[in-house]
C-alpha cells in the first residue's frame, strides 16, 4: 500500500516537472528580429551564397545541381593561391599538379567522384570540365594558375553538356 502512494507521487512529480520547462520556451522574445539577424551576421551566422551555375545568378539551394561553394574571404582566409589547393575544399574532389615538363608543375590533374584524365597530351580532352573566369581551359597543361582576386569558386558535380 505504501509503494502505491510512492508510485503515484512519483508520477504527479514527473508530470509537474515535464509540464514546467514547457512553459518557459513558450515565451515571447523581447529582441528586434533585424538586429538578430545583424548579430548573427557579424558573429559569422549564415550568409546567402549566390552561384551562376547555371549563367545566372541564383542562391546556391535553389539551384538543382550537386554543388559546393567557397568565397573568395573564405579562401583568402585559408591562403589558397593556386587551382591545385582547391581540392581540400570540396568533398570528391582531387586535383594534382605534376610536373610533366622539366619541372613545371602546371600541368593539373583533376578529377570529380573518381573521373578524369591522367593523360596531359595535347590531342586528350580532360575528363574533367575546368573554367576560370567563365574561360574553359581546354587542357590539362597549364590548367593550374595563380587566383589573384577571387571572388569564389563553384564545384559543380554531373553531366556538363546540358547547361554548360
Amino acid at each position: 500500500m505504501n509503494i502505491l502512494k510512492l508510485r503515484g507521487a512519483s508520477l504527479a512529480v514527473l508530470a509537474l516537472a515535464s509540464a514546467l520547462p514547457v512553459q518557459a520556451f513558450a515565451q515571447t522574445e523581447t529582441t528586434n528580429g533585424s538586429a538578430t539577424e545583424e548579430a548573427a551576421a557579424e558573429t559569422g551566422g549564415l550568409q546567402e551564397i549566390v552561384v551562376t551555375a547555371q549563367k545566372r545568378s541564383e542562391n546556391v539551394q535553389d539551384v538543382p545541381i550537386a554543388i559546393t561553394a567557397v568565397s573568395g574571404a573564405a579562401l583568402q582566409e585559408k591562403g589558397i593561391t593556386d587551382v591545385a589547393a582547391l581540392a581540400g575544399q570540396a568533398p570528391s574532389v582531387t586535383l594534382k599538379s605534376t610536373a610533366a615538363f622539366g619541372g613545371s608543375t602546371a600541368t593539373l590533374y583533376s578529377y570529380i567522384r573518381g573521373i578524369g584524365q591522367n593523360d596531359f597530351a595535347f590531342n586528350v580532352e580532360p575528363g574533367v570540365g575546368l573554367y576560370v573566369d567563365g574561360v574553359y581551359l581546354a587542357r590539362n597543361i597549364g590548367a593550374n594558375v595563380d587566383l589573384l582576386d577571387l571572388d569564389r569558386v563553384e564545384v559543380l558535380k554531373g553531366p556538363q553538356g546540358t547547361l554548360f
